[in-house]
């Protein structure tokens, strides 16, 4: 059995994460507006912000989890599929997360837009990113201010690529046991796969107040972790590099 090892390209994937956490500290707020994934209908958003949001993280517990996640079960998969099979799975699997997260704010702005006039619309367009700069909701009314927030929160974490690691390890290993901290208890990694995906799913439709998670993200990476994962299996090349 293939045990957690710090692979080439793991080991590269953390140094860049570290590098983006410690600049974000450093530059401050213009440097995460300009590396987080904005919605491609916003001021802020950039072409580059498609892949660099996967290395971009909002604060020490955020990254930490996500670069363990990245480590052990990043690390299993490198020694099996080599640094190039699993390069391109990781970052397919972020670019993932952040297709579907677009599609989902997509049909969410149609939706808040359908419910405000025309001129309460334009409002938005026109002055809408100066007040989310500025943090100040004067002169707006309550659908006004979600589709401000909809079109300018940027979306950050190498979330949606760790859930395809999660996909990817729970096909490969599916009977391997691994022991979880919360809750303290031992599990298949096929149950731990489908049990977090579940959670996800149920998150992104429950609407939970003040839960700024990007679950669809998260799902987006996995789905798309799925697809791949399935397409090498057809071909035989699953358990190859």
């Amino acid at each position: 059995m293939f045990g957690a090892r710090l692979t080439l390209v793991v080991k590269n994937i953390l140094i860049i994460n570290v590098i983006m956490f410690l600049a974000t500290n450093v530059l401050g707020d213009w440097f995460s507006e300009a590396m987080a994934g904005h919605w491609l209908g916003a001021e802020a958003f950039r072409p580059w912000q498609i892949l660099t949001h996967m290395f971009m993280h909002q604060g020490f517990t955020h990254i930490l989890f996500n670069m363990i996640g990245v480590y052990i079960l990043g690390g299993m998969l490198e020694q099996i599929w080599g640094p190039k099979k699993f390069l391109i799975y990781y970052l397919l699997s972020g670019l993932g997360a952040i297709a579907l997260h677009f599609l989902v704010v997509y049909i969410r702005i149609q939706f808040v837009e359908g419910s405000l006039s025309i001129d309460e619309i334009a409002q938005v367009y026109q002055y809408g990113y100066e007040a989310y700069v500025k943090k100040s909701s004067a002169g707006f009314n309550d659908g006004q201010v979600d589709l401000i927030l909809l079109i300018n929160n940027g979306m950050v974490g190498a979330s949606g690529a760790v859930f395809g690691l999660i996909a990817g390890f729970a096909m490969l290993f599916p009977d391997l046991k691994i022991q979880l901290l919360f809750p303290p208890i031992p599990m298949k990694a096929r149950t731990f796969a489908l049990g977090y995906g579940a959670i996800e799913l149920l998150s992104a439709f429950g609407n939970i107040p003040g839960d700024s998670i990007a679950h669809f993200a998260h799902l987006g990476g996995m789905l798309v972790g799925f697809i791949i994962l399935m397409y090498w299996k057809k071909k035989g090349t699953l358990h190859s590099s």
